[in-house]
């Protein structure tokens, strides 16, 4: 949240990948206000509901635009795995991200890039990921975005899920350095070495 206040302004265009039920969409676009634009993405149905109706409670239909869609580096559908707790935080496009029951349901996928293309975005500000193992395929299908308009990040990483998924933290830090992002953590930039030992979930920033 520090970071959203110390880098959001007014006007800016955000999207929020992984919105679950709003918490940072309703903080951007509070922000952001009338004439900024929060893209909220959120593939679980049930999730998804609540986030509408926070967007609604809150009187931001103007500035949020909620999208019931897997945010990929692909178009299509997929199987997305859903815990049978309501509005978990942890359904994944991996099966086994955790040991609790899951269900496979099919959603749409989207990439960042094609949403810029099909929406005509003229500027991306900030984008928040949060894909429960993903992160590589968003980022992948945001290439073309990130090098257009060099988007400050907040990158939600999970190790261990995304091992599962078939990628790797240390694809991730190469493609992210190709992009020629910095890789900040705790105020600190951090070295390769540093990040692909990590083990438990942590969050850094992309400058």
């Amino acid at each position: 949240m520090e970071f959203l206040r110390n880098n959001i302004t007014e006007g800016m265009t955000v999207i929020d990948i992984g919105a679950h039920i709003g918490l940072y969409t309703i903080a951007m676009g509070k922000i952001v206000k009338g004439n900024g634009k929060v893209y909220s993405f959120e593939p679980t149905p049930a999730t998804f509901n609540v986030l509408q109706k926070n967007i609604h409670f809150n009187k931001m239909n103007n500035i949020v635009r909620p999208i019931n869609k897997a945010v990929s580096n692909a178009e299509g559908t997929t199987t997305f795995y859903i815990n049978d707790t309501g509005v978990c935080n942890s359904n994944s496009l991996a099966s086994n991200y955790s040991s609790n029951k899951r269900i496979g349901i099919k959603v749409a996928l989207i990439s960042i890039d094609k949403l810029v293309k099909t929406e005509n975005i003229s500027f991306i500000d900030i984008i928040k990921i949060d894909a429960e193992c993903a992160e590589y395929s968003v980022l992948k299908g945001s290439e073309k975005t990130l090098r257009q308009f060099r988007p400050k990040i907040i990158l939600g990483l999970h190790p261990k899920s995304i091992e599962n998924f078939g990628d790797s933290l240390i694809v991730i830090y190469d493609f992210i350095s190709t992009l020629g992002y910095k890789i900040i953590y705790e105020n600190t930039i951090m070295s390769k070495e540093v990040f692909i030992k990590k083990r438990d979930i942590f969050d850094v920033r992309l400058i």
